[in-house]
């Protein structure tokens, strides 16, 4: 079988290797067009341009020069694109810093990444101040014009942290070359003009953020800027949906807002990638939007590696061709190629590597020993089904993905191995009861006495909320394999009988409360279609049954529909059980 090796197109990048000159050219070519929108506020280009040169400034001015590392803690408001632009136009390296992470987990990121200096948003004084000693705000400035220096292509454009299969992130260090070439091979897939307005409502802790902050500028298009108000709730997000010519989501959104009664129009591309696509959401987001495509790559290849536009009638999902200046290849353990395998990638995307970690570099980018070629190991399990059509079948060992996350298990496992009363922990992806989605389930040994809640307040304090696990299961021992190590497949299936339970309101609905019954009937109504059961009792919890937030904002806008009100996620997140949820529901709406 010939090595998958496709994707031989070049496309030019900057002439100064700098990445951000692409968006400098913009800036020139379309002074009045609008840039940025945020919160209903329109930002022309000249503006978003005093933008950037009044962050540049005050980088200068606390001594940020070329190659120095720039921590960005801001909120998703008009400074913080212009603020990647500024960090890139000075030489500099900057690293996206979610506010809403834990602290230790931040921490963790800034004694990896030691920058300079932390540009923070006002509000995050308290914080800013915690994590480093030298802090400044941005703040505006006189017109000016951008410095932009110029850069050796395998300088460091940006640090992206990933959840690590060692126990530790890793940041992942992006050059300007790998960068320019992904902007500029996209742009040109995707067909991105500059007349084009592009959603931006992922967290800047992930790379796909990358694209929809930084790919729209790169062509003189405008970013629709979700702001922290409305990527809280899917009532936020679907209005900005209309407005949009490009939205990127995983599947997992995909799946939550079609089963919510929204459908997309026609104008409207639609974007999913972070997980599988199943067949069958495809089918339907094909038929009803512009285009769907589906993009795969890993954070270590520059965000997407390879995308195909789906049509209605496929028969399976390939990731697609790669990008310009891209080649994947279908490896064995031998690194010789075959139909089912590995996936390997190679090309201009590739990272410099794990910023400080040269052993966790060399153990995933190697050289193959017959081509010298440079290649990254992705840890995805790919068939090879034909020439320049390949199927994603998973994740290797260590890693799991769920709702679009790229998960290390093993950091998951050493924080629940912290917690006292623990003596062991092992966590995978199973659907509850053998139904519905893969959720996350931790395994635990411990003779203590351990609660739901207090497992999931402890692990809140040192992970974000999409590694803390849906499930817990007590178990006295771990299967084992013949070789003595731990057997992973023979962990049985969370149910109701072996997993941990939050405390259910057992009182049945007040006496004369004839409308809160059946407020609860409903709800108990619309668990059971979404969590695909025969029937679910009132006192029961929803997440104790197999629900997760995905499936609470699925639930939500059935029961909405159903009672004819607007009835929040909150509400379902917060009441848990049906009789409680009904409650709240008379009470707040």
């Amino acid at each position: 079988m010939p090595d998958m090796k496709t994707g031989n197109r070049s496309v030019k990048i900057s002439e100064t290797g700098n990445a951000a000159e692409l968006i400098l050219q913009s800036i020139v070519q379309h002074p009045e067009k609008t840039a940025l929108i945020n919160g209903g506020i329109r930002m022309d280009y000249t503006e978003f341009e005093r933008r950037v040169v009044a962050v540049q400034r005050q980088l200068t001015q606390v001594g940020v020069g070329p190659n120095d590392v720039v921590g960005l803690l801001l909120h998703r408001d008009r400074w913080l694109i212009p603020a990647m632009v500024a960090t890139l136009a000075l030489g500099a390296t900057f690293v996206p810093l979610d506010p809403a992470y834990p602290l230790s987990r931040l921490e963790r990121y800034v004694d990896v990444a030691k920058p300079k200096v932390l540009l923070a948003h006002p509000d995050e004084t308290v914080l800013a101040r915690q994590l480093h000693h030298n802090v400044t705000y941005p703040v505006p400035g006189v017109a000016g014009k951008v410095v932009c220096v110029a850069r050796r292509r395998d300088d460091i454009a940006y640090i992206l942290f990933t959840s690590g299969s060692t126990g530790q992130p890793k940041g992942v260090s992006i050059s300007h070359q790998a960068l320019s070439n992904f902007l500029t091979a996209i742009a040109e897939r995707l067909e991105v003009r500059s007349s084009h307005v592009f959603l931006a409502h992922t967290t800047v802790a992930f790379d796909i953020s990358i694209l929809e902050l930084l790919l729209p500028l790169s062509v003189g298009g405008t970013v629709l800027l979700a702001n922290n108000d409305e990527v809280s709730a899917i009532e936020g997000i679907l209005p900005l949906i209309e407005q949009s010519h490009f939205v990127q989501a995983t599947p997992s959104l995909w799946k939550i807002l079609w089963a919510t009664g929204w459908r997309p129009d026609a104008s409207v591309t639609l974007l999913a990638g972070g997980e599988a696509l199943p067949l069958a959401l495809a089918k339907k987001l094909s038929q009803a939007c512009g285009k769907l495509w589906n993009l795969y790559g890993p954070t270590e290849a520059t965000v997407w590696t390879s995308c195909e536009c789906v049509e209605w009638d496929a028969d399976y999902i390939s990731i697609g061709e790669p990008l310009a200046n891209t080649h994947l290849h279908v490896l064995n353990e031998a690194l010789e190629p075959c139909e089912q395998g590995e996936l390997y990638i190679s090309g201009h995307g590739l990272a410099q590597g794990y910023y400080g970690n040269r052993e966790g570099t060399e153990k995933v980018f190697i050289t193959h020993p017959q081509t010298g070629v440079r290649l990254y190991r992705s840890g995805d399990r790919v068939h090879l089904r034909e020439p320049g059509k390949i199927e994603w079948l998973g994740r290797g060992e260590g890693e799991i993905k769920i709702r679009g996350n790229r998960i290390g298990v093993s950091e998951i496992e050493q924080e629940l191995e912290n917690i006292p009363g623990v003596a062991g922990a092992m966590v995978t992806a199973k659907p509850f009861e053998g139904q519905g989605d893969d959720m996350l389930t931790a395994y635990i040994i411990s003779q203590a006495s351990l609660s739901k809640a207090s497992l999931e307040a402890s692990l809140a304090n040192k992970l974000p909320a999409y590694m803390v696990p849906d499930l817990f299961v007590v178990l006295p021992e771990f299967p084992l394999q013949p070789n003595g190590k731990f057997d992973r497949k023979s962990l049985p299936d969370p149910c109701w009988n072996n997993t941990l339970h939050h405390h259910a309101d057992s009182a049945s609905p007040a006496q004369g409360g004839v409308q809160r019954q059946a407020i609860a009937e409903t709800v108990c109504q619309v668990f059971a279609t979404t969590l695909g059961r025969k029937a679910f009792d009132a006192t029961s919890s929803f997440f104790d049954r197999g629900g997760n937030s995905a499936l609470a904002v699925i639930s939500a806008g059935i029961i909405s529909a159903k009672l004819q009100r607007k009835i929040p996620v909150a509400l379902i997140v917060s009441g848990e059980n049906p009789n409680a949820i009904a409650e709240q529901i008379l009470q707040h709406t």
